[in-house]
């Protein structure tokens, strides 16, 4: 149970847990989101959390993001490798939100799909699909039927996170639960996993306010 933001509770349940019983549960801690609601960080869009000069991991390499006004009619970016900087060409005044987040998702479907094929080549894993989605309150998950989905907002992590995030997931390929067995394996393919594992969760909070 979490907050997707102030007005939005989340549950997730077993399958053997009845909707019924997990309504009680909720019931049962109605003082507890009381007094949690009011402690949810405001939602903000890309585009905010861009202009507070943060960076992003694409592909290889750390890139610094930066908005021109221009007389464009539609917002388009040029991604300049050499200089590590994105430059998103926008008409002034009339960027929407939504229009940068259509340009990241873009980039980042390519760039973790990118790590992912990387990661599984090395690591001798394997995956039915793959999709890059905009999932709220998680990084990543793995279906039983092989399918990976990951978080489009994982190239705001640096690159050891977005790296622990993958790993994570196909360590599920051999445990899928969080069971001891698990952290393991997980620490096998990825030393130091919980420290990692820490870090990704201290960033969630900030990150997962992301979008509209």
């Amino acid at each position: 149970m979490w907050f997707a933001d102030k007005d939005t509770l989340k549950i997730t349940k077993p399958f053997y847990v009845s909707v019924q019983e997990a309504l009680a549960f909720v019931r049962s801690n109605e003082k507890w989101i009381s007094s949690n609601r009011a402690s949810v960080p405001q939602r903000v869009s890309l585009l905010e959390y861009l202009s507070q000069n943060r960076p992003v991991w694409l592909f290889d390499r750390e890139y610094e993001v930066s908005l021109l006004p221009t007389k464009t009619k539609s917002p388009y970016f040029l991604q300049d490798s050499s200089l590590s900087k994105i430059l998103i060409m926008h008409r002034c005044g009339e960027l929407a939100k939504g229009d940068i987040e259509d340009i990241f998702y873009s980039l980042a479907e390519k760039s973790i799909s990118e790590r992912v094929k990387n990661a599984a080549e090395k690591g001798k894993f394997t995956y039915s699909r793959l999709s890059v989605r905009n999932q709220r309150g998680r990084w990543a998950s793995r279906s039983t039927s092989g399918t990976l989905s990951f978080n489009w907002r994982m190239v705001l992590l640096p690159f050891d996170l977005q790296d622990y995030v993958i790993a994570h997931e196909f360590a599920h390929t051999k445990v899928m639960d969080h069971s001891v067995s698990f952290w393991i394996f997980l620490s096998r393919i990825c030393p130091n996993a919980k420290a990692l594992d820490k870090k990704v969760s201290t960033l969630s909070r900030e990150i997962f306010r992301i979008g509209d």
